[in-house]
């Protein structure tokens, strides 16, 4: 991860998989390589709002899973 991070250099790094404990890890190590100006973790319905300057959090929206029976036809 390191090596992928320090190639590519990205200005935002955001961990989309694992646990929240293995996103606060990722993130904190993408900000040790120095290449990372930010390192955000969100989760599921966080809203950000990405400009030419910053990154941040914005909001919050409801979300949830549908589960769907594969012999059913029927609206969930």
């Amino acid at each position: 991860m390191r090596l992928l991070i320090n190639l590519v250099r990205p200005k935002y790094f955001i961990p989309v998989h694992g646990n929240y404990g293995n996103l606060h890890k990722h993130a904190r190590i993408a900000m040790e390589t120095g290449a990372v100006e930010h390192a955000i973790v969100i989760e599921d319905g966080d809203v950000l709002e990405l400009d030419k300057k910053d990154v941040r959090k914005v909001d919050k929206i409801t979300t949830g899973r549908v589960l769907i029976d594969s012999g059913s036809f029927n609206d969930v």
